[in-house]
């Protein structure tokens, strides 16, 4: 092999490891990013979490609160509180978390033992 040829895969081999090194920094800051973002949205709420006998009552909890039910997450969450504030006294059992956009049998469901109402 030429010596050019080997000065050329040395350095071919250095750019790759700087680019590898370069994606799993960015990886690891986009991960660290999202983490705390969603930790400051809910930290600096100053609506106080409210857990009735282990039990979220949807038509007042906040949502940093709703959050933190099994397959809630932001999305659903705004969506439960877009509904309530639309529609007083939404919820009165389960069965009305269906009305939520994105919320069906299943999720409902699944986070009924989680949920209590006025």
């Amino acid at each position: 092999m030429k010596r050019e040829q080997l000065i050329d895969n040395s350095e071919t081999a250095e750019l790759s490891t700087h680019a590898v090194s370069f994606l799993l920094a960015g990886l690891i800051l986009s991960i660290g990013i999202i983490f705390f973002s969603v930790r400051i949205y809910c930290d600096n709420k100053t609506e106080p979490v409210i857990v009735l006998q282990n039990k979220i009552n949807p038509n007042t909890a906040p949502i940093c609160s709703l959050i933190r039910l099994v397959h809630i997450g932001r999305v659903r969450a705004a969506a439960i509180d877009s509904y309530r504030i639309q529609y007083e006294d939404a919820f009165i059992s389960c069965a009305d978390m269906n009305k939520v956009k994105g919320i069906g049998n299943v999720i409902s469901g699944d986070i009924c033992s989680y949920l209590i109402f006025d």
